[in-house]
């Protein structure tokens, strides 16, 4: 069997029963006599249960090993011989990389018996469905399962061993695992006979531009042709482009030795490069560093170039191409610029294979092919940014010197700007100093105003690589600026990187102080309002302005707090310490607190039940919701007794599938917590009423803890237990009130019978007239001494049959697949730590709800009433309690 969350534990019911724990709905697992049954979940544990224990054959479990995206090899697996291919779908859109020798890296083996066979990878995207073929080829083969080795869902297969399959997949666990085609699977050892294997890898699908501009050349195919040959090639790992020729440009001066051609760079980019991507920069409106786009300039030729038709450094977004370049090497271009490919016979690249002998587009070659472990560099290429480096190879070099990140939120005086560079020891360490390594801060659109010159520190020690991260605060240090915060009004600024007289890196970026983040930066005492910083309560004050609370010119949420004096205002509420609400409804509450003090109960609430439950304060969104703001954020809400209190819908809250609560609460005392309720009294009433049908009228809310919870417990197990026996079933029994029936060996069972007829009282049955008849039945029972029970026509003992099958339908319309599993349900589900069977669903008094609806109407008028959680329509949350939002948005908006 197979469950969908990852196993947590497991509990023996009996010989033939297991109880899966598995963070969601409680699975039962039924072992046959001298059996064992397989148990796997969807993070890879898989465990065998037989009568007498249980034992992991793998996955992350007690006992277990992970497999996971390390792919450990699929060995020592039972062979099957049915020779199968994995072939390409005439509909899949991405790549298939066969196995690979070393020193090639990234293919695991499949051992099977004695045979090792490689396994490829297949590409897709993860938010669609892969496609791929499987051919048997063996007309006589048995069929086939296709599954993941970690265990996770998502294949499923159409075919048979003689037409094949087609296989629809799904992203794998962890976006890689290997697909494996299973002959069978021996359930006592969870062994598997495996006929093959293909690795799946998903990744993101992402776009890039690339911008083309003729240098007095231009290429010999169009714009939609290189775009489609590189939408072929870069489609096998995921990747589309977006190809846009731009209007030539028409420069000269970039020649400075007179011969036609780009010179060849020693490093990064010549002095020649450089002049045609300033003068396009300087005459082109083009962002130069917006995420996603490369540039590659068309020009006659390279010097000393022989038939070299393109060059791009690795890791950078400006390439150069002759205008006879082909659209792969304008690709190749690309994978080392933009991909950070390196050749396949470079040995600086992870392996080296001998020149021009591969399909590889990264070799000196016609073929195209990207392999596995590119497509991996693609989708996380390492460093980033806009890198200058050696030329060798790409022509390209390796990275000594290079500026790996920039922050984009930089907002002076605020958050700080942060640069983090790589530095190889190798390429200072034959320098006398490491002081030359230099950020400069100017203005883009006017250079000559710079702003800042920091050095970077760099330690003593010369003899290993390093990570180093600049930070700069946005306080200005050049003559005239000196001490000052960088003006954010000039944005853009041009952030540089030199080395000696070599621009290292260079980015654009914007600086901005958000309003919001000025407040919130002068007002810590707020932060631990909200989870996740400042971002956070920039998106809740957006999301403010639009439930309408305020208008984006009213200062946020930090200064609606401040307007409502929220952070100084306590009330006393029921003999605790309300804080962290607006003044208006500290006034409220108070007025509350003096109409309640006229009540007997006063004390011993104060004293008891609600000191020290009220909850004000707390900027988050509405529980279950992405589009609504708490009124908690604002102080005009408040909770009371969380845990007794639940909030409840008829779907999934807080990883609990509420659904099956409210059709419990709904069978028990005939109340739907999603429909709309007509007084506030009716909910009250019917969370004590459903109480009251488990633990009798006048029963003390006290009393009620784990002890009694377990005795409801026991007496589900008890009746599961002996469903699951020899003893006449419950609709054998039900016969007895239409003729006599026959119980084999009545005598020495007749004490099991009766304890399972008294274990239905106040857990299945709770009708006076059923339990009447449970009496009835039972002292029928107890008069007969032989296997022939005669008829029990009593209207009681029928009530009794009945209600039980109501039971038994209530069971199946919720999704129970016994009342093991309803006990299992009610055992593990807490939402909000509310324990059903002890708590019940409201427990508000009435006398308080009415108290706070006076005060709120006292002080806003009678039409507006206090917005309580126990009356809304589709759900409950009785909880808590907020002032009309008529009344909030009239704050800012009268």
């Amino acid at each position: 069997m197979n469950v969908d969350n990852p196993i947590d534990s497991l509990e023996q019911i009996n010989d033939s029963t297991w109880i899966v724990y598995n963070g969601g709905p409680v699975d039962t697992a039924m072992v046959a006599v001298g059996g064992a049954t397989y148990i796997s979940d969807g993070a890879g544990t898989e465990v065998v249960v037989t009568e007498d224990d249980h034992f992991n054959v793998g996955g992350d479990g007690e006992g277990g090993s992970g497999g996971g995206a390390d792919h450990d090899p699929v060995q020592d697996m039972i062979a099957c011989d049915r020779p199968i291919e994995f072939v390409p779908h005439s509909m899949s859109k991405y790549g298939m990389d066969a196995y690979r020798d070393p020193p090639v890296t990234g293919y695991q083996t499949l051992t099977t018996g004695t045979q090792v066979t490689g396994i490829g990878w297949k590409a897709m995207s993860t938010d669609e469905t892969g496609m791929l073929r499987v051919q048997v080829n063996d007309s006589d083969a048995d069929e086939l399962n296709f599954q993941y080795q970690s265990g996770g869902t998502g294949v499923s297969a159409d075919g048979d061993a003689t037409s094949g399959y087609t296989l629809s997949l799904q992203a794998p666990p962890g976006n890689e695992d290997i697909l494996l085609a299973v002959c069978n699977r021996d359930t006592t050892t969870g062994e598997a006979s495996i006929a093959g294997g293909i690795g799946v890898a998903a990744y993101e699908r992402f776009a890039l531009e690339l911008k083309v501009v003729p240098v007095g050349h231009e290429l010999n195919y169009t714009q939609e042709q290189l775009e489609e040959a590189l939408n072929d090639i870069y489609g096998q790992a995921v990747v589309s482009w977006d190809v846009e020729y731009l209007p030539a440009l028409d420069i000269n001066y970039w020649d400075e030795n007179g011969d036609g051609l780009i010179e060849r760079p020693n490093t990064d980019y010549s002095n020649e490069m450089r002049a045609v991507w300033e003068s396009f920069l300087a005459s082109m409106q083009y962002d130069p560093v917006q995420q996603g786009q490369a540039y590659l300039f068309v020009i006659p030729g390279i010097t000393e170039g022989g038939d070299v038709r393109g060059y791009m450094p690795i890791k950078s977004r400006y390439g150069f191409v002759t205008a006879d370049a082909t659209t792969r090497d304008v690709a190749h271009e690309l994978g080392h610029g933009v991909f950070n490919l390196r050749h396949t016979f470079s040995e600086e690249n992870s392996f080296t294979l001998p020149q021009g002998e591969t399909d590889n587009l990264m070799d000196y070659s016609t073929g195209t092919e990207l392999w596995k472990y590119q497509w991996d560099f693609i989708h996380n290429p390492e460093g980033g940014w806009h890198i200058f480096e050696d030329v060798e190879e790409g022509e390209m070099a390796s990275p000594e010197l290079s500026v790996e990140s920039v922050n984009d939120n930089f907002a002076p005086g605020y958050i700080d700007l942060n640069v983090e560079l790589y530095l190889s020891h190798r390429s200072l360490s034959n320098e006398p100093g490491w002081a030359n390594i230099v950020v400069h801060v100017s203005e883009y659109e006017n250079p000559e105003n710079e702003y800042y010159l920091g050095y970077v520190p760099l330690p003593e020690d010369q003899s290993e690589d390093i990570n180093v991260d600049f930070t700069w605060d946005g306080v200005m240090n050049r003559e005239g600026y000196e001490n000052e915060l960088l003006p954010a009004e000039n944005s853009p600024f041009s952030v540089k990187v030199t080395y000696g007289s070599a621009v290292v890196a260079e980015a654009i970026i914007e600086a901005s102080i958000d309003p919001d983040l000025e407040i919130w930066n002068d007002n810590p005492d707020f932060h631990d309002d909200v989870d996740g910083g400042f971002s956070v309560y920039s998106s809740l004050c957006d999301l403010a302005i639009e439930n309408g609370y305020f208008d984006e010119d009213d200062g946020g949420i930090i200064e609606f707090l401040e307007n409502h004096n929220v952070e100084n205002t306590s009330v006393q509420f029921l003999g605790y310490t309300v804080t962290g609400v607006m003044e208006e409804y500290a006034q409220v509450l108070a007025r509350a607190d003096t109409i309640l003090k006229s009540n007997p109960n006063y004390s011993t609430w104060c004293d008891g039940k609600y000191s020290g439950t009220i909850n004000g304060l707390r900027m988050r969104k509405v529980t279950s919701s992405t589009t609504s703001l708490s009124l908690h954020s604002l102080g005009a809400a408040i909770d009371m007794r969380v845990q007794q209190n639940p909030f409840i819908t008829g779907g999934e809250v807080d990883n609990y599938q509420t659904g099956k609560y409210v059709k419990f609460v709904k069978y028990i005392c005939d109340f739907d917590i999603t429909s709309p309720k007509a007084n506030a009294s009716l909910i009250i009433d019917k969370s004590k009423e459903f109480l009251e049908k488990f633990y009798g009228l006048n029963f003390n809310p006290d009393s009620l803890n784990e002890t009694r919870l377990t005795e409801i417990f026991d007496k589900y197990l008890l009746i599961y237990n002996y469903g699951n026996t020899s003893l006449p079933s419950i609709e054998a029994l039900a016969q007895i009130t239409s003729g006599s029936i026959i119980i084999s060996n009545f005598e020495p069972i007749k004490d099991d019978i009766t304890l399972f007829l008294e274990s239905h009282r106040a857990t299945v049955v709770f009708d006076e007239d059923s339990k009447n008849g449970i009496t009835k039945l039972i002292s029928h029972f107890n008069t007969q001494q032989t296997d022939t029970i005669p008829m029990l026509n009593d209207p009681d003992v029928a009530a009794f049959f009945a209600e039980r099958l109501k039971f038994d339908n209530f069971l199946t319309e919720a999704s129970f697949s016994s009342c093991m599993d309803l006990r299992n349900y009610l055992k593990v589900t807490k939402p909000y730590e509310n324990q059903l069977l002890i708590d019940g669903f409201c427990d508000i008094d009435l006398a308080v709800y009415n108290a706070i609806n006076t005060a709120h109407k006292e002080k806003f008028g009678e039409t507006m009433v206090i917005e309580w959680g126990g009356l809304y329509n589709d759900l409950i949350d009785p909880m808590h309690f907020n002032i009309n939002k008529d009344i909030i948005k009239g704050f800012s908006n009268p």
